[in-house]
């Protein structure tokens, strides 16, 4: 298979070295964005074609995979330009730098019938890819904490300094977080996607906004497990931790070194799996054996399955996948932003085949009910609450709500009148002992609808888009 690389700094370097080195790979042709990258790959790699114009390598009918590491900012145009030139594509993370661009590759990925695998290497290393067979064959039952602590030197500045940039690197957690939230949505998958986030952080003066030396994240899911993710990069070194505690047992696994591609590193893996003999402070858990860790070993691995799942007609990293970290990812800046926990949009219908719907647990009359973390205190006015939703091709949104609701998004309905929700997502509706067709209130940051059939229609007569304190009448259509 004939690889065109795009991209020769010093992440694309170690992809020309992997492709260069698999067998059954032909690296053909590469594209620089510098005289000097470009006298370096011609040196390092005499039989291939180099040139200044990544469009050139696109238009060779010779090469059948185009390999993109270029920066963040690129990794959209590059990509659904090669699609539409009838390559197969591998694209380093992340996906793109907003939705759109996300979404814009997916629909050239689905018109061009080519295919997309997004570079979360992470998944092909014989240390975090280990962790997710034994979560699967049910070493430690469910997951129900994941703990995520990364502490590192501070970046490399990449070419003209774009790590730097926000308009290239688009953030920085859309440059490294983005793994580690791969991992934390792929290790939890049996729990569906995260239904809400609250993010923190801070930087040093100096950073451009947005940009956070420090963050930390809570994704909560509906079944009440949740991850904790914590990014420094104003530490030193490169040290890695992940903890897992399941029904059944518990993992901790960490990987240090001097820098992000040490060869020498230290990392172990030590499991405490479901029946482990335990005997606390003698015997508690076992140390597992792994084979090198390390991002570039894990790279090489990555290329020769991508290249492998190209031949048989599939993505071994889907971007559709992908592009749910990147949202992850944007909705923590968000968060960050309005300093709030938000609903993710992940939970509301757009971004899963299936919705399910989140219920109150039933508590006797007089009873406390206790509240899901995922939702907002209640007035407690039904013993069965359950939530339901309304995908959000009913509605578009016209506009920013009125600065003193609490609401975060103002929409207008397909028939006519505003509405408002927490989130850009569906919008979310409480079933209350109303004849169908009846009014509607407004209590804390929901709707109280009529009846579960009811969320077939829409709202009308929205009055306005005034503080939950003042409740607003509403009519539901059919």
């Amino acid at each position: 298979m004939r690889f065109g690389l795009i991209g020769f700094g010093a992440w694309g370097k170690q992809h020309a070295q992997a492709i260069a080195g698999l067998p059954g790979l032909e690296l053909a042709a590469i594209a620089c964005s510098s005289e000097d990258s470009a006298l370096a790959a011609a040196a390092a790699y005499p039989a291939a074609r180099v040139t200044r114009d990544w469009r050139e390598v696109l238009a060779d009918p010779g090469i059948a995979t185009i390999d993109v590491a270029t920066p963040n900012h690129l990794h959209a145009e590059v990509a659904i330009a090669a699609l539409h030139a009838g390559k197969d594509v591998l694209l380093e993370k992340p996906l793109a730098t907003t939705l759109a661009d996300c979404d814009a590759l997916l629909a050239a990925e689905r018109a061009t019938g080519r295919l997309v695998s997004v570079g979360h290497e992470l998944r092909q290393s014989a240390q975090w890819g280990r962790i997710k067979e034994m979560i699967d064959g049910g070493a430690i039952g469910d997951p129900l904490f994941l703990n995520i602590n990364l502490f590192r030197n501070f970046y490399r500045s990449g070419a003209a300094g774009w790590r730097y940039d926000r308009a290239r690197v688009g953030s920085w957690l859309l440059e490294e977080a983005v793994h580690y939230f791969d991992l934390a949505l792929w290790y939890c998958a049996r729990h569906g996607d995260p239904v809400s986030l609250r993010a923190v952080g801070n930087q040093r003066a100096g950073r451009d906004a947005g940009m956070y030396d420090n963050v930390s994240v809570l994704l909560r899911y509906a079944g009440g497990a949740y991850v904790t993710f914590n990014q420094c990069v104003a530490g030193f070194e490169h040290h890695l931790v992940v903890e897992i505690a399941g029904a059944d047992g518990a993992i901790r696994t960490h990987w240090s070194g001097t820098m992000d591609r040490d060869h020498s590193a230290a990392y172990e893996l030590r499991v405490q799996a479901k029946g482990f003999p335990f005997e606390r402070g003698v015997r508690e858990c076992e140390l597992v054996a792994i084979a090198k860790s390390g991002e570039v070993y894990e790279l090489t691995e990555q290329i020769r399955l991508a290249a492998a799942a190209f031949a048989e007609r599939r993505a071994l990293v889907p971007a559709a996948e992908a592009r749910k970290r990147v949202l992850i990812c944007l909705e923590a800046e968000r968060s960050l932003l309005e300093n709030r926990e938000i609903d993710s949009a992940l939970s509301e219908g757009r971004d899963r085949q299936s919705r399910r719907a989140l219920t109150l647990p039933w508590v006797p009359p007089g009873g406390a009910r206790p509240q899901p973390a995922s939702a907002p205190r209640q007035r407690s006015r039904t013993s069965r609450i359950p939530i339901v939703r309304i995908p959000a091709s009913a509605a578009q949104r016209i506009g920013a709500p009125d600065p003193n609701s609490r609401y975060s998004s103002v929409r207008k309905c397909a028939r006519g009148g505003t509405m408002c929700s927490m989130s850009p997502g569906a919008l979310q509706w409480m079933p209350k002992k109303v004849a169908p067709g009846g009014s509607v209130s407004i209590i804390s940051r929901y709707f109280v609808s009529t009846s579960t059939p009811a969320m077939k229609g829409v709202i009308r007569n929205r009055s306005n888009t005034g503080s939950p304190a003042a409740s607003s009448r509403a009519t539901m259509g059919a």
